[in-house]
């Protein structure tokens, strides 16, 4: 107990002696540069080679620590390091310090050189932080690395160096710094998240071309959560300007990787210049954030975006640049190139001398909230490539040229390098923003060169849109000395701005390519403008509009009037040749800019423009309404002579404005066509949230320039005569062109006509026609398609389900003319269906739709979309479980919700099936052996189902399978009746020998189809004997006996193989007198019956033949049967023989007079013995021959010339030949199989036929074969209680000969039994003492043919205290003293035999043995006593007072009870 006491204060102690760790050990030398368990580095310590610190150690380095290394030495961490950070377990307060030192042979390459890297000496410094540390216990803080080289690392074909690498290592670093470094600062890579804050990062100083951004990331980061962070941070860059070859350097350069920058601050170097670049982020996503990028070249470059694909799809991660400045002293400020996404918010951009504010080509770009300014190189921002560009609340001011450029127009300058080689489709969306004091010298030779001005100089424009699209809302555009928008084969959408301008405020003109159709150029000819404006504010004492082979709609302005006489407010120029366009694009044809976007994969057209994107291809047209001018400001210029009146057209109209509603609700978003009335499309339009559309433009009066100044128009279009009745156009669609036309007589005009096509996918469709005669605030009422619902073929009226009814469908809404899923296109589709289905109701049996379930949509699409091949609902499904539910038929009803309408009801009535069908087999029995050629299954199948397709039953099922396992193939076929089948199992091929184990089942709708499943089936084990069996042979004719001699005495028989064929019967005659006959062989056989023939008729009178008959199996080397033989006497007689007698006088006496023969039958039983034994009659006792010749039986008359039904009695009523006993069992019959009922088991007028050997025959008179189908039945003679003076009779009907048996149901006690009578009845008495002393009601039942009767309510018997008096008592007790007596004197007295001890009826009393009853059970002992009894001349009676006797009572008594019920008998 001591010692254990000892040691336990041991291990406690033990217990609390703190770990110890190495300090300044590990230092870099051969065998000492692994750190093992915990090491710390303090104060001061000399590494003098390559340290790691592998998985599962852990270095920790003491803030202060100065740690000198060698050159070409550098920390490997692959375990922990906690640097500086008392969180970690280190010391704090003072910076750590690594400091590399020079080599000692410049000349002397490192490793790097083998894995070709730099040659450099010191190539390899750093610390490098593996992908395996322990991230939980590592931190650094506040350490500085000085005069490292860096360490090598591969990027795939990248070769980079830095002075520490986060190779996968996530961990946080705060106030690193880095000083006199010849490549990177830091080099994350390989998913690594580490947070870098508080950190000094600089660009490498190497000059043998080695150095390295201040920070370089690959693949950092894990996801948009686990991101590489930098905070609070300074960097220093290079300082080499921002020529090409000037060797600058990006400053932090990012690349396929997630980041979380905030807080960066490029710093200028000693001498104050800036960095020559930024921040460089290539296909990588995440936040910039309150950074300072003050560069003198580009400050943001931002090239390409992120992509993952994750299951098939592409997921695209933007870059955030929120809340920063980027200053650039020369190159733009921002730019984003290829592909990028990028959104800035609240940045403030300044600077370029060289550039723009902000640069983005290919890309998709949003702008809110910025200040872009002092832009003294090019434009606030330039556009330029497939970009789609957002720019909210900005401000851009004082900007050199234009202040937001769209499309690179110097493209076909000759004297430009722009990249690019075509105009390309870009979008521009400028919402609530502020442009101030744009302007400048423009030019392009190509562009706007044209006479006197060849080098195409020009005022810059503050909006200058060209071969792109734009929308300009919500803007104030002010102080711009050129034009406010100038747009050049644009398509643009221009509202509520505020705009003044030095020169016109909105110039809208073709782009002329100057290049033919044939010059196998990309674009040739000339591409018209379309531009839409409505409710802008123009400040402008110059013309507002100058319109040039373009298409242009104002409405809803207050347009100002020039002051200079001459210039108007509206000027429109057409500047090529008067040319029909109708059928050839000639060069001054106008097209359609293209805005199909590759980068994009769309048109790029303004998102909410209602002008349909349409030109007239040979005319300038102009459309206004609402508008405080008139025709006289507006002037129409033609720059070539040979211009018509038809290039310069003038439309004023009116304003039009619709609601849309369906079923009297407003529609928002429904889509608007407006087409002119020769179907050409005007306008597409998208109502607001409230249901209507913006208010457009159409014109209703036509005005051309034609008239004036002699033959020459004057430029105005106010005549009366320059309206729609001059115009050459059909304005109203009658055909009818002008003075033609009856509008135009009597000073009137052209009716434009017009027709509005209305819809709204799920909502419905509507189209009108209008003559525009005034504004109109109208209405269209969508017509909205019911839909339709429809379900699978395989679910057709009263199909049948197991347990759960399952179905499937399809659902679509729209047009029914044409088949869903045949249409061409998507956008057919969407045309053809025009809605979705929203949902699918159904309808539950007893239901109501208040209730109705929805059915699921299994098409995959959860959205309102049509493809060709798919939509929502297409396919749909509905289940339920009704397995607790009986079986029957059940309606359901199932219907589709569009959103508006219901389809028409879709009903369905299905059969439930919930139980399996049972199958019952009267033969074979089990365990049964078989071994003839076939196997006779019968029995019967039943189902519950009684609905539409009753009987729910499909097929009997056989299955076969032997003792060893094997199978044979199961049989399968459809009765014709359900309730009496039969199958014959043929044994003659394939089957062996052995025990089969056989499975009967029956299937219906659903069960068990293919395998017994959930059906119980019915099992038989069966003996097979079946071996290669040699043939079988039988004579059937002529039988053993006489027969007369004949010409043709036919031999005839039947012969089989149970397993082959039989090949040939021969027949052999031995004649008794010496001799033989050798008949022909028989091959030819009907079935397995055969025949041949004999002539007797010259043999003796009384000759005796033996004919002999064997089959033979050429299978077999001796397969010959076992011979079968006959002998035959022939009767050839010279003198004539008497014919067959028939005994009319025995046929009566069997027939007790009458002409019917009985056979009972149980009633609806499915026993085979039902019927007993059945009819059996021996034809001997009625038919002779005086020379006692042979007789033979068959049944009278010729079988066809009957009925149907009595045809059977040839086939059911058998005779056998060689005893002459006819029988007829009914229930072991065909006649069960062909009839159910009972009583069609009778024959009426059936006559026996007997023929002698000579052919001579007598028939028997018709006699009746009647079958009575009877019923068990019992009741209670007697009604009254049951007492020793009462006892229990009970009389019924049943079957004759079966046997009645009564039982106590309480433990089975028997109380006696009867015997049918030949009547049908029976009769049995119950004694008092056969049941309970106790009395009272006793339940007591029958057994007839196995089955149990419960008799209804018992039957009351008498209980001691009742009926029986003192005396009565006392009388029992001396009569049972007295019967003892009598017994002992049985045994000990001698009874001498003389007249005095005879017992005669004259003598007195019969005396007998109360107790006989049980001592007939016992061994019989001799008596010498004889005891009469009495005979009651009533036969019936005197067997019931027997019955009493056998069952215990004495003779007297027994009498005494029968003579009571004397009558009943």
């Amino acid at each position: 107990m001591c010692t254990l006491m000892i040691l336990s204060t041991m291990s406690v102690a033990i217990s609390f002696v703190p770990a110890v760790s190495a300090v300044n050990e590990t230092n870099g030398s051969p065998g000492n540069d692994v750190i093992n368990g915990i090491e710390t580095w303090r104060q001061s310590h000399t590494l003098v080679g390559n340290v790691t610190v592998p998985a599962g150690a852990t270095l920790k380095i003491n803030a202060g620590a100065s740690i000198s290394v060698a050159a070409g030495a550098a920390l490997i961490v692959e375990g922990a390091i906690c640097a500086g950070d008392t969180a970690c377990g280190a010391a704090s307060g003072g910076t750590i310090s690594f400091n590399w030192q020079n080599p000692a042979d410049e000349t002397q390459s490192t490793w790097c050189v083998d894995e070709e890297f730099s040659w450099d000496a010191s190539c390899g410094e750093g610390i490098v932080l593996k992908s395996g540390i322990d991230e939980s216990i590592s931190s650094i803080k506040n350490l500085e690395i000085n005069n490292a080289y860096g360490y090598p690392f591969k990027i795939g074909d990248v070769k980079e160096y830095a002075a520490m690498i986060f190779d996968g290592a996530s961990i946080t670093a705060d106030g690193l710094s880095f000083s006199n470094v010849n490549t990177s600062s830091v080099l994350v890579t390989n998913q690594a998240a580490p947070v870098l804050s508080n950190g000094d990062f600089t660009v490498g100083i190497d000059e043998e071309g080695f150095r390295g951004p201040a920070i370089s990331s690959y693949t950092a980061g894990k996801n948009p959560q686990e991101r590489f962070t930098i905070s609070n941070s300074d960097f220093s860059g290079t300082a080499m300007g921002c020529d090409q070859n000037s060797g600058k350097l990006t400053t932090i350069w990012v690349t396929d990787s997630h980041v979380n920058f905030d807080g960066l601050t490029m710093q200028p170097n000693a001498e104050g210049a800036s960095a020559d670049l930024g921040i460089y982020l290539r296909r990588s996503a995440g936040e910039v954030l309150n950074s300072d990028f003050t560069t003198e070249c580009n400050g943001i470059n931002v090239n390409s975006r992120r992509v993952i694909e994750s299951g098939g799809n592409e997921i695209h991660f933007p870059i955030y640049i929120n809340s920063s400045i980027s200053f650039s002293a020369n190159s733009a400020a921002v730019g984003i190139y290829q592909n990028g996404l990028v959104y800035l918010d609240d940045i403030d951009i300044s600077g370029p001398a060289e550039g723009s504010g902000i640069s983005t080509s290919s890309s998709k770009v949003s702008v809110i909230n910025s200040n872009i300014h002092n832009v003294t190189g090019y434009n606030g921002v330039y556009i330029y490539g497939e970009s789609d560009i957002t720019i909210h609340n900005t401000k851009i001011d004082t900007v050199a040229r234009e202040a937001i450029l769209l499309g690179e127009y110097h493209w076909d300058d000759s004297n430009w390098n722009t990249g690019s080689s075509s105009p390309e489709a870009a979008r521009l969306k400028l919402t609530n923003s502020d442009i101030t004091n744009a302007g400048g010298a423009c030019n392009s030779k190509t562009v706007y060169g044209e006479t006197g001005n060849t080098d195409g100089i020009f005022e810059c424009p503050a909006v200058h849109i060209y071969m792109g699209s734009a929308t300009l809302w919500n803007n104030s555009i002010v102080d711009t000395t050129g034009d406010a928008i100038r747009v050049t084969g644009g398509i643009v959408d221009i509202r509520n701005n505020t705009v003044s301008a030095g020169e016109y405020a909105a110039r809208v003109a073709s782009y002329n390519t100057k290049y033919s159709a044939d010059s196998n150029r990309e674009y040739t000819g000339k591409y018209g403008s379309i531009a839409y404006f409505s409710n802008n504010t123009w400040n402008v004492d110059a013309q507002t509009y100058n319109i040039t082979e373009s298409r242009v709609a104002v409405q809803s302005e207050t347009i100002p009037v020039p002051s200079t006489s001459g210039v108007y407010s509206v000027g429109l120029r057409w500047r090529g040749a008067a040319v029909k366009c109708d059928t050839n694009m000639y060069t001054d044809c106008l097209k359609v800019p293209p805005m199909y976007s590759n980068q994009f994969s769309k048109l790029v057209y303004p998102e909410d423009i209602p002008m349909s994107i349409e030109l007239n291809p040979n005319a300038t047209v102009f459309a206004f309404a609402d508008l405080d001018i008139g025709l006289e400001n507006i002037h129409i210029g033609r720059l070539n002579s040979g211009a018509g009146k038809h290039q310069n057209i003038v439309q004023q109209g009116e304003l039009v404005r619709y609601r849309v509603l369906a079923n009297g609700d407003t529609v928002s978003n429904a889509d608007i066509t407006v087409r002119d009335s020769h179907g050409n499309e005007l306008y597409n339009l998208t109502t607001d949230e409230y249901g209507m559309t913006p208010q457009i433009v159409l014109a209703s009066d036509f005005h051309m320039d034609f008239t004036g100044f002699g033959p020459n128009p004057d430029g105005l279009v106010i005549d009366p005569l320059e309206n729609s009745c001059n115009d050459d156009l059909d304005n109203d669609g009658d055909l009818l062109f002008d003075d033609q036309d009856p509008d135009c007589i009597g000073g009137g005009r052209e009716m434009s006509t017009y027709f509005i096509d209305a819809w709204k996918f799920d909502k419905g469709s509507a189209t009108e026609s209008i003559t525009l005669t005034s504004q109109i605030e109208g209405v269209i009422d969508l017509s909205n398609i019911a839909p339709s619902v429809e379900m699978d073929i395989q679910f057709p009226e009263n199909a049948a389900f197991k347990r759960w009814v399952n179905v499937t469908g399809e659902a679509y809404d729209g047009s029914t003319d044409r088949a869903p899923g045949t249409y061409s296109s998507d956008w057919e589709a969407l045309l053809g269906h025009m809605g979705t289905v929203d949902r699918v109701e159904v309808r539950l049996p007893g239901g109501s739709w208040d209730d109705g379930i929805l059915a699921t949509d299994t098409s995959g699409f959860n959205e309102d979309t049509v493809t060709q091949q798919n939509w929502p609902w297409k396919s749909w499904s509905y289940s339920i479980d009704l397995s607790d539910q009986p079986e029957a038929d059940y309606p359901f009803e199932f219907r589709a919700f569009d959103g508006v309408e219901y389809s028409p009801v879709l009903s369905r009535s299905f059969q439930l099936n919930t139980v399996t069908p049972d199958v019952m087999i009267t033969s074979p029995q089990d365990n049964s052996e078989h071994s003839q050629n076939s196997v006779l299954f019968r029995g019967s199948a039943t189902d519950p189902y009684s609905g539409v397709n009753s009987p729910d039953l499909n097929k009997i099922h056989i299955k076969f399978t032997k003792e060893d396992g094997s199978t044979l193939p199961t049989k399968e076929f459809i009765p014709s009746n359900w309730n009496d089948w039969e199958y014959e199992w043929d044994l003659t091929s394939s089957v062996s020998s052995g025990v089969y184990y056989v499975e009967i089942w029956a299937s219906d709708s659903k069960f068990c189809r293919f395998n017994v499943d959930e059906c119980t089936a019915v099992e038989l084990t069966l003996t097979i004997i079946n071996e290669n069996a040699i043939p079988i042979v039988e004579i059937y004719g002529p039988s053993t006996g006489e027969i007369q001699g004949d010409e043709q005495t036919r031999i005839y028989g039947y012969a089989t193989d149970l397993d082959g064929e039989v090949s040939r019967v021969e027949v052999n005659i031995t004649h008794a007198a010496g001799g033989w006959t050798n008949l022909p062989n028989i091959y030819e056989f009907n079935g397995n019956d055969w025949e041949t023939y004999w002539d007797t008729s010259e043999e003796d009178h009384l000759s005796q033949h033996t004919i002999s008959v064997r089959a033979f199996d050429s299978n077999m080397i001796d397969g010959y049967s076992v011979t079968k033989e006959v002998t035959i006497t022939i009767l050839n007689p010279e003198d004539e023989v008497d014919p067959p007698q028939f005994n009319q006088t025995a046929w009566d006496s069997d027939l007790s007079g009458g002409s019917t023969v009985k056979i009972f039958c149980d009633k609806g039983s499915k026993s085979l013995e039902k019927c007993g034994s059945g009819l059996e009659m021996d034809l001997n006792k009625f038919f002779e021959h005086s020379g006692n010749y042979q007789l033979s039986y068959s049944i009278a008359g010729d079988e066809e010339d009957f009925n149907e039904h009595d045809q059977f009695m040839f086939k059911v009523l058998e005779i056998n030949p060689q005893t002459g006993i006819l029988t007829y069992n009914p229930a072991t019959s065909t006649m069960s199989t062909y009839y159910s009922d009972e009583v069609q088991w009778s024959f009426i007028g059936v006559k026996i036929k007997a023929t002698d050997s000579y052919s001579q025959s007598i028939e028997s008179p018709e006699f009746n074969i009647v079958v009575i189908a009877v019923e068990f039945t019992f009741q209670q003679l007697n009604s009254e209680e049951v007492s020793s003076e009462n006892p229990a009779i009970y009389v019924g009907t049943g079957r004759p000969g079966e046997v009645v048996k009564a039982y106590m149901t309480s433990g089975k006690l028997s109380l006696g039994e009867a015997i049918v009578d030949q009547e049908g009845t029976w009769t049995l008495e119950i004694p008092r003492t056969f049941f309970p002393d106790d009395g009272g009601v006793i339940d007591i039942e029958f057994e007839y043919a196995s089955d149990p009767y419960n008799v209804a309510n018992g039957i009351s018997v008498e209980s001691p205290d009742q009926g029986m008096s003192l005396w009565a008592k006392l009388l029992i007790v001396f009569l049972v003293l007295v019967s003892l007596l009598v017994v002992l004197a049985y045994f000990f007295i001698e009874f001498e035999d003389d007249d005095e001890m005879d017992f005669s009826e004259g003598d007195g009393e019969v005396v007998t043995d109360t107790y006989a009853w049980g001592n007939n059970q016992q061994q019989q002992v001799p008596q010498t006593a004889q005891v009469q009894v009495n005979t009651d001349p009533n036969p019936k009676l005197e067997a019931y007072v027997q019955q009493l006797i056998s069952q215990g009572y004495d003779e007297n008594t027994a009498r005494a009870y029968a003579e009571q019920y004397r009558n009943q008998f």
